[in-house]
């Protein structure tokens, strides 16, 4: 059905979502906080030309910049942030860059066709796609070094040069709906983009399925910031690991790692079968603990696990990437706890451990039960960082309440408040 809005921009409602012909910008935590953006949700563009998504990244030169992406065609601009810091400036610049950059590439008649009838209504909303962020995740790995190649950036044709080799690279986006790895600069042409986005499909009702009930705190914080949560054992870690990354407030713009325990684990058990010390150090012998990380870096774990076994003469764990890895894998009554790392330089961790294994659920979508505590900031130093953030905001005066306050942008903030729902709603998306 069709509704008519005030100003007279056409808008769809179909199963809960917003289809509309405005111009969309996803924006990640961290890109929305630094233009002071209200962040919404549930909005659906039906026009693949007008679906962006928007992050950003410190360039290498000491200057942060934005990286806009098409959401099917994974087509990307860079964008200096310097200057921009509201909803209002930033649309003025995205605006002008995608403009001159469609005409750069000589694809004007995509961008009138498509874009600028609707750029008079503009959406700013949350990221929807893990497949998306993580491919634009990729690029932000490789700009930083772009940027030194090809010079300032503060100049328009060393900007484009950049975005050039971007989008002639390959990346992954399950958008797209054309396979698993496209070339940007191609698909933004295909016939794909220029068709109507498809409805969603109807949901269906499943029948319930086995869930692990887990606890989860954030070490080292007081007053405690807990969640107590269902998730499917089948989910892979990097699965778990975006869940709890929803569920304490983080943006995924670090790395991450599962600590898993597993000679102390065993160790355990094997004190109850009433073993000597030297007959458990026997069976202990080449059992290594387990490290789930975000990808694994040969190089850099060869000097750590060298440091390991040279300096500290402890054996190295054996790590794997957390996607190749089942939750049910590591976790389960025999071995029922585990660390979660993120951010290695603010060093956040938290316990995790598993209470129940025989939950029954239709729900097969990890959900939040019941918590405590807003989560982590980033990028604010880590525990240490949080306590001031939470010990100046309740004095209201001072040095440091001023700087946070600019900092975060905000005057007050309650880092007691949590909104279960406003969380399972985001989960839900995952």
């Amino acid at each position: 059905m069709r509704r008519i809005c005030n100003n007279t921009k056409s808008i769809a409602f179909r199963r809960d979502l917003w289809y509309t012909d405005s111009m969309i910008f996803r924006f990640t935590k961290s890109a929305g906080d630094h233009i002071h953006a209200m962040l919404a949700s549930g909005q659906k563009a039906e026009n693949r030309y007008c679906d962006w998504f928007v992050d950003i990244l410190n360039g290498g030169d000491r200057k942060k910049y934005f990286l806009l992406t098409n959401a099917f065609s994974l087509f990307s601009v860079l964008i200096p942030a310097k200057g921009i810091n509201s909803a209002d400036t930033f649309l003025d610049f995205a605006k002008e860059e995608l403009r001159d950059y469609f005409a750069h590439k000589n694809l004007e008649d995509l961008f009138v066709q498509y874009i600028e009838p609707n750029l008079a209504q503009v959406a700013i909303t949350k990221t929807n796609s893990r497949s998306v962020q993580g491919s634009m995740n990729g690029m932000k790995e490789q700009i930083p070094f772009s940027i030194n190649h090809f010079g300032d950036m503060s100049e328009k044709k060393n900007r484009f040069a950049l975005d050039d080799g971007i989008n002639r690279c390959p990346s992954k986006c399950a958008n797209t709906g054309a396979g698993d790895y496209i070339y940007a600069e191609e698909f933004i042409t295909s016939d794909v983009m220029k068709q109507p986005v498809p409805d969603e499909p109807i949901a269906v009702t499943k029948k319930p399925v086995q869930m692990y009930q887990m606890y989860a705190e954030l070490s080292y914080y007081k007053p405690k910031v807990w969640r107590r949560f269902l998730i499917s054992p089948n989910l892979d870690m990097e699965g778990v690991a975006f869940a709890l990354m929803v569920m304490f407030n983080a943006d995924n713009s670090h790395l991450y790692r599962f600590e898993i325990p597993v000679r102390k684990t065993k160790e355990k058990a094997l004190k109850k079968q009433g073993l000597s010390a030297n007959q458990i150090e026997e069976k202990l012998y080449g059992v290594r603990d387990v490290e789930l990380v975000s990808y694994v870096d040969d190089e850099m774990d060869f000097m750590d696990d060298m440091f390991m076994a040279n300096r500290l003469k402890k054996l190295p764990p054996a790590r794997y990437e957390a996607y190749q890895v089942k939750l049910k894998k590591f976790l389960s009554e025999k071995n029922a706890e585990c660390k979660f790392v993120y951010d290695f330089g603010d060093n956040w961790e938290f316990t995790l451990k598993l209470e129940k294994t025989d939950i029954q659920s239709a729900d097969r979508k990890p959900h939040v039960l019941e918590g405590e505590g807003l989560g982590i900031i980033e990028d604010c130093g880590g525990i240490g960082g949080l306590t001031e953030i939470r010990e100046a905001f309740a004095r209201k005066f001072g040095e440091a309440y001023e700087n946070y306050r600019e900092w975060l942008g905000r005057r007050e903030i309650d880092l007691e408040a949590f909104d279960v729902d406003e969380v399972n709603k985001v989960l839900g998306k995952l």
